[in-house]
């Protein structure tokens, strides 16, 4: 499913598939872990960067400023256009409170 095809071929089964995660993601209470690397973080003289393969949001949950956190392979927080976007909808879309 992690495939932008997946949205233009089945467009139901994508949404479905992705917005299941999107509640799952919400509704999950972020690990202890997350707020100990918070505190450390806050311990630093220039604070600290996140660079994460999660696409989930948790470090941002847990306090980590979105300009701190660098999610390699993006997030399910922000819509992406399949093809040319226009000036209507931008070049990306955060369509998630967190």
């Amino acid at each position: 499913m992690a495939n932008p095809a997946r949205f233009a071929e089945h467009p139901e089964l994508a949404w479905g598939f992705y917005g299941h995660r999107l509640k799952l993601y919400r509704e999950t209470v972020s690990l202890e872990g997350f707020a100990i690397l918070r505190r450390w973080a806050g311990r630093m003289r220039l604070g600290a960067f996140v660079f994460t393969s999660n696409v989930d949001g948790q470090f941002q949950k847990a306090g980590f400023p979105d300009d701190r956190v660098h999610e390699c392979h993006g997030s399910i927080h922000t819509l992406q256009c399949l093809e040319g976007c226009t000036p209507k909808h931008g070049r990306q879309r955060n369509f998630i409170r967190r």
